[in-house]
């Protein structure tokens, strides 16, 4: 017969690189009002080539996705609830997930106070609040002018307030839940 022979060489197997993706905001643990629209953004790279897509997730619910840095969405209104937050960014084909970052949104409570006192030469009232939401603490002498005179993240409920008392004259306060960031 013939002296031929057949060779069938298949190319190299070619490994795409794996982007790397990690959620830069909301932190973890953040905590935001009910209902919430929440800005999520994400760092995502490649070694070589173009992330092409970044997909957010809470949980495994689409959330929206950006196709372009700077990786940002801003998700519609959010109830009551904990979410899973990822990140899937693609490159080439070739995808990879975030770690999680876990987020609440919660009810927020109606503020309320305890009834203020005077001792040491201090003003103190209690209220009510969520752990985890912005709340400002302004007064007043004429109710025209409300100045700031604390601002905190409520670390637990009720929170505790005091002002040095004034010397003479009265001041007015109020509390106030900040908006969601």
């Amino acid at each position: 017969g013939s002296g031929g022979y057949s060779y069938n060489r298949s190319p190299p197997a070619v490994s795409l690189p794996t982007p790397t993706v990690t959620i830069t905001n909301p932190a973890a643990s953040a905590v935001f009002a009910a209902p919430a629209i929440l800005k999520i953004g994400a760092s995502a790279s490649v070694s070589s080539g173009t992330v092409t897509n970044v997909a957010f997730f809470a949980g495994s619910t689409l959330l929206g996705s950006a196709q372009a840095a700077p990786f940002k969405i801003t998700t519609g209104s959010l109830a009551a609830g904990s979410y899973s937050l990822t990140a899937v960014a693609t490159a080439a084909g070739v995808s990879n997930t975030s770690p999680v970052v876990t987020v609440s949104v919660v009810t927020p409570l109606a503020v309320t106070n305890t009834l203020p006192s005077v001792a040491g030469g201090h003003f103190s009232f209690n209220y009510s609040a969520n752990s985890g939401l912005t709340y400002v603490v302004q007064k007043t002498t004429n109710f025209s002018a409300w100045i700031p005179v604390g601002t905190n993240v409520a670390s637990s409920n009720p929170v505790h307030f005091s002002d040095p008392a004034p010397a003479s004259g009265l001041d007015f306060y109020r509390v106030a839940h900040q908006p969601n960031p």
